[in-house]
């Protein structure tokens, strides 16, 4: 009996250890300097908007997150590894943490974050990665082009993998990795900031009531979309590139023509206000002020006035749909709209830049 507990014993001793060995694994805390951010985040980590991003390179084989909603019942995390997109994560108050990616080959990877979905989608709360017991965080190669864009719900994504144009907006399907700013980001090998809202538009939202409440020239400023009262410091982020594209929420009326019309002044005059503001901020960047591929008229012969007025503007105007497979949900662009747009903004950034 003495020899049977004894063996019992070992045997447990050695179960308890392997199991030991198989949770250790390598925290990589959020505050690491190997870890960088792109977007908006506040100093505990919290972040909301469209493309916020982490990324770490590291020598290991295997990568998971903690994460959390803090405002939210659900959001959409796209995980991309060694420059590919693997899988989407979907953030739920009843889980924390989240594999990213296992069994890896041995030697450096990189893994990254990028949120789908727009801010009102949920607020969500990084607590570090966790990597496999062997590995080592290392350092990125820095980057030194950035673009910052600014625009509203076609800018996000809205619906650009639903599968008709009745099915509207999920948080399974807009997928803000696959729309137009971040695609032309990745063509040219620069970070982009994305600050953009559906409904909201430059001189009056979509709303019916208040629609002059909201705008998004207010949210340069906030690192949470859903907390207006946190503020940071929007000359933090230096981009060279500034993408405006706003103006389709503008110029609706409603259902029933109840709003007036939107006038030249009330839209140019918001406009100026806005890029001197961030001509103020970023003097040495390009500001490309474009419009599509929604609705066109009559805002693109509008901005063509501010290249006569400002030497840093240049305005673009997106070609409209060629065909029903470049429309998703609720007729914004799909995932196929949204990559010829890239090429679009690719060919401007790339003429005035030279990337």
């Amino acid at each position: 009996m003495r020899r049977f507990t004894a063996i019992f014993a070992a045997l447990l001793f050695v179960l308890i250890s392997q199991s030991q060995c198989v949770l250790a694994v390598v925290t990589v805390a959020p505050s690491d300097p190997h870890i960088a951010y792109v977007g908006r985040f506040t100093d505990d980590f919290r972040f909301g908007w469209t493309g916020s991003a982490m990324r770490l390179r590291f020598d290991g084989t295997s990568a998971a997150a903690n994460l959390s909603l803090t405002i939210g019942d659900k959001a959409a995390m796209q995980v991309i590894v060694d420059g590919r997109p693997t899988k989407t994560l979907i953030i739920t108050p009843a889980q924390s943490r989240y594999d990213l990616a296992a069994d890896l080959p041995a030697g450096p990877h990189t893994i990254e974050l990028f949120k789908r979905t727009e801010g009102f989608y949920g607020e969500l709360k990084f607590a570090g990665f966790e990597l496999s017991d062997d590995a080592k965080p290392l350092s990125l190669p820095p980057v030194d082009r950035r673009i910052l864009i600014i625009g509203d719900s076609i800018t996000c994504g809205y619906g650009n993998e639903a599968a008709t144009v009745a099915e509207g907006l999920t948080v399974e399907n807009e997928n803000g990795y696959m729309a137009y700013g971040p695609i032309a980001a990745r063509a040219v090998q620069a970070d982009i900031l994305m600050l953009c809202w559906s409904g909201r538009g430059i001189h009056r939202t979509r709303g019916l009531k208040n629609d002059r409440d909201g705008l998004m020239p207010s949210f340069l400023d906030k690192p949470l979309p859903m907390n207006p009262r946190i503020t940071c410091d929007p000359a933090s982020y230096v981009p060279n590139i500034i993408v405006i594209n706003l103006g389709t929420n503008d110029l609706f009326r409603g259902p029933k023509n109840e709003k007036p019309e939107l006038t030249k002044e009330q839209y140019l005059g918001d406009y100026r206000a806005f890029i001197q503001r961030l001509h103020q901020l970023h003097p040495d960047a390009q500001i490309i002020a474009a419009i599509g591929p929604m609705e066109v008229e009559p805002l693109d012969t509008w901005l063509a006035d501010l290249d006569q007025q400002y030497p840093y503007v240049h305005h673009l105007v997106f070609e409209k749909f060629r065909g029903r497979e470049e429309i998703g949900g609720h007729a914004h662009p799909s995932v196929k709209g949204h990559q010829r747009m890239a090429d679009e903004l690719t060919a401007e950034i790339r003429k005035l830049t030279g990337w």
